[in-house]
């Protein structure tokens, strides 16, 4: 199964981007060999990922970590964009 380039956007309950953030792929279809990926200051990382379903894991730079499901379409690039909350949640995909 081949992973697809998708662009991982964060950015907080109030709009603002989300750098410095690190990002891990907790679970995907297949293995995901990169071990981390960090946020650059427009909350953007580049990630390769299967099509499926995936558990990201993000250690914000406050120190707070979230983990969020994602769902990886099969298209040949794909942009997912997430808002993460301060606090004990964070909400998926838009």
């Amino acid at each position: 199964m081949e992973r697809v380039a998708r662009i991982v956007i964060l950015s907080d309950s109030g709009g603002s981007p989300v750098g410095g953030a690190v990002v891990t792929v907790a679970r995907a279809t297949i293995s995901v060999p990169e071990l981390a990926y960090v946020t650059g200051d427009d909350g953007r990382v580049r990630i390769g990922l299967p099509p499926g379903p995936a558990l990201l894991s993000v250690a914000l730079p406050s120190g707070e970590v979230r983990t969020i499901e994602v769902a990886v379409g099969d298209e040949a690039e794909g942009v997912l964009s997430m808002t993460i909350e301060a606090g004990p949640a964070a909400s998926g995909p838009r």
